[in-house]
């Protein structure tokens, strides 16, 4: 295995040298999506949720919200 970046290509590590490959899991969505009735309006939306039940093993950093 080698790294790159800008300053170039790291020399091939060596077999078993225990270098870890991270395979990305998708976080579970957001569950009991709720809107808030009481500042929902015509120009405004209000929700709620709580986050699902696994966040595939690293923490979640933001929601996506589209309108369509």
């Amino acid at each position: 295995m080698t790294a790159t970046n800008i300053m170039g290509t790291s020399e091939v590590s060596d077999v078993g040298c225990g270098a870890r490959i991270f395979i990305p899991v998708l976080p579970d969505p957001p569950r009991n999506l709720e809107n808030n009735a009481d500042v929902t309006n015509k120009s405004r939306a209000s929700f709620s949720w709580i986050d699902g039940v696994s966040n595939g093993g690293k923490p979640i950093l933001n929601y996506r919200v589209s309108y369509d």
